[in-house]
């Protein structure tokens, strides 16, 4: 028996039309599940240097061992290809009730290779496969794809996943769409799907998930809810838009102009006003996905433009990034690119940057094809919107990755911010130092998320200085990130004496801090959890409560140090597929313009230079046991992983030949 696991990877060549199937047993020991599990798949069977948009592109759909499970938030599910975005490994991650439903049909991972002659969506129904005709869907938004798709197969608990038409035109930034309005958004995948012409996904499982010892895996899941309890409005997003000062790291406004608008009295209570007055019918105005009582997605129901789930980012990509205060305007813009299937963050952050090459007279009407791009134009944003999602006119200079995007307007003119070609977030990156290093080493580009831990962000000696909403002082993570801390502590005090503090503006400790939490948010995306349900967001559940779940669940001991390692070998596969795509240490940035940027509106401190940025990677390729000069992993890290054959791969490129060896940190 299979215990926690679905026990089965799905093989699907739309190209041949051949259906595969074969045990989840030669991954689940060192790959563990998710984002794992898509890392190794991609690296091994996909051929270094293709098109992201070819057929030979592979498209891996992964859950984790306690998706599907009663552990807190346990609905996620990992999407990754190469990126037509990045050019190296695309990394996407959804929750709502997909994921689940694919575990109960048996199944861990989906991977998807070549191209159908035309639209198809695979239809599963536990063990029963079928490859069937989406010609009629072509076109069709992503709410009325899914709806087609239970009435057609007969079954209103059937979930879907699918694309809209921006992904079907092949918009760089096309995302995949679920039922609950999340989204796999970053990095293009929902391009990578169309380019298969691949519309959807529907699944129906009813096997259920096997737990080696239910009594015991009952008690740490009901812990776990009670950990989480006290720390769960932590979690709450629909102010998150009023950016109440000193907000320093909260939404800025266009490119990075200000932390201040004088718009933000019109956005009082950030966007819970028109939630209280467009909740659905039911009076219901919080949700969430898969047995998760954190709820951070708001359901919305407005009269003319239909339903809306929403949550975090959504909330300052629409009003601040592209400077609207108008709430409907707000709706309209999110529900669009849900409909059509395009990342909201990615296509807003396109839009200010055109917006501000408007305003400043470097691009005309004649190059926008004859709408007026000022700030916040409900008609206009309407119109480009459509023209991205379409593929056409100026929406295809937006449609495009950021470097794609500069050169058809002319040249001289910079792209849009961004880092390892993703367009940057709506948040401010650059006010504490552990942000900043998630950022610019984000093995997906862009964002923070996936190399810092919010908990770690005030971690230092001086005043506000504090670990935040950790489950306990005790906790593995709390031990951890303090011991790094005072470690670093101890180091500057003896150069510069024992008055010396450490705070959140400074650098020392923030690159081991983003390795320890690239690690601990390796194995919440590998486990199929949220990484909104643990201390990634301050919501306690932490990585010795997730070993104690999978002990009990695989009917095995696993330790917080045995994932640990787990996920060192994840983040280093990731790294050396990234090398073998061509990235270097000087992709490991932060946008030109951000750096020794003063934002009006932040701290005096809040301003990264170029000398304490090199410093924490530094300190990050030591941590993670990669060279420090080149940022490549060694071969004896890679050996001692079990990665002997990528060692090997890497050896025959050139790259690991004279690399210094780790911990030797440069000045």
């Amino acid at each position: 028996m299979t215990y926690l696991y679905g026990g089965t990877i799905l093989r699907v060549d739309l190209s041949t039309g051949s259906i595969e199937k074969q045990s989840t047993a030669a991954y689940a020991d060192k790959w563990l599940g998710g984002r794992g599990f898509n890392t190794r798949i991609l690296y091994k069977e996909l051929e270094p240097g293709i098109d992201a948009l070819s057929p030979e592109n592979v498209l891996i759909f992964s859950v984790g061992p306690l998706t599907g499970s009663m552990f807190p938030g346990s609905g996620r599910v990992e999407v990754a290809a190469k990126s037509p975005v990045t050019g190296i490994q695309g990394m996407s991650n959804m929750g709502g009730y997909w994921g689940p439903e694919l575990k109960y049909a048996g199944y861990d991972s989906i991977i998807v290779k070549g191209k159908a002659p035309k639209p198809v969506y695979i239809a599963i129904n536990n063990d029963s496969i079928d490859v069937k005709e989406a010609s009629h869907l072509w076109g069709v938004d992503t709410y009325k794809t899914q709806d087609a798709l239970q009435e057609e197969l007969g079954d209103p608990e059937v979930e879907v996943i699918c694309i809209g038409p921006g992904s079907e035109n092949l918009v760089a930034y096309g995302s995949i769409q679920t039922r609950m309005g999340n989204a796999a958004g970053r990095t293009g995948m929902g391009a990578v799907m169309g380019s298969k012409n691949l519309k959807a996904i529907a699944v129906r499982g009813t096997k259920g998930v096997s737990v080696a010892d239910p009594e015991r895996f009952l008690a740490i899941c009901l812990k776990a809810l009670e950990v989480q309890k006290p720390l769960i409005d932590n979690a709450r997003t629909v102010d998150m838009a009023e950016n109440s000062p000193p907000a320093t790291w909260a939404v800025v406004l266009g490119n990075y102009e200000s932390n201040v608008w004088d718009k933000q009295k019109d956005l009082k209570g950030g966007h819970k006003p028109f939630w209280e007055t467009h909740k659905n019918r039911q009076g219901e105005g919080r949700t969430g996905c898969f047995n998760c009582q954190v709820r951070c997605m708001d359901y919305f129901e407005e009269n003319e433009l239909g339903p809306l789930v929403a949550s975090c980012n959504i909330y300052g990509s629409a009003t601040w990034v592209i400077k609207n205060a108008d709430m409907k305007t707000w709706y309209a813009v999110a529900a669009k690119c849900h409909r059509q299937g395009i990342d909201v963050l990615s296509a807003t952050r396109m839009i200010a940057w055109a917006s501000e090459l408007y305003e400043k007279g470097i691009i005309s009407l004649e190059d926008t094809g004859g709408i007026p791009l000022e700030w916040g134009n409900r008609e206009a944003l309407d119109r480009v919107l459509d023209l991205i999602a379409g593929n056409e006119g100026f929406g295809a200079v937006l449609a495009c990755t950021p470097e794609e995007a500069a050169q058809k307007l002319g040249e001289g003119i910079e792209p849009v911010l961004n880092i390892k070609g993703t367009p940057v977030g709506e948040t401010n990156i650059m006010n504490f130092r552990a942000r900043a290093m998630g950022a610019a080493v984000n093995p997906r580009g862009s964002d923070e998320y996936r190399a810092r831990a919010g908990s770690f962000d005030n971690l230092g000696t001086g005043s506000g200085s504090k670990l935040t909403a950790m489950a306990s002082s005790e906790s593995w993570e709390a031990k951890t990130a303090m011991g790094i801390v005072e470690k670093a502590v101890a180091q500057k005090r003896a150069k510069e004496g024992d008055t010396a503090q450490i705070t959140q503006f400074d650098c020392e400790s923030r690159g081991e801090l983003a390795a320890l939490a690239n690690r601990m948010i390796s194995i919440t995306d590998s486990v199929g959890q949220c990484k909104w349900n643990t201390v990634f967001l301050n919501v306690g559940i932490g990585i010795e409560l997730q070993a104690e779940a999978l002990s009990a669940g695989m009917g095995r001991e696993i330790t917080a140090d045995d994932l640990i390692d787990t996920a060192s070998r994840i983040a280093t596969q990731e790294r050396a597929f990234a090398v073998r795509e061509g990235l270097t240490r000087a992709h490991d940035t932060l946008p030109k313009k951000l750096i020794n940027y003063q934002m009006p509106g932040t701290w005096p401190e809040d301003k990264v230079d170029l000398e304490g940025l090199e410093q924490m990677k530094n300190e990050y390729y030591a941590a993670m046991a990669w060279d420090v000069k080149s940022g490549v992993p060694t071969r004896e890290t890679l050996d001692s992983l079990g990665l002997s054959d990528v060692a090997s791969d890497l050896e025959k490129m050139g790259t690991l030949s004279n690399l210094e060896r780790p911990g030797k940190i440069e000045k």
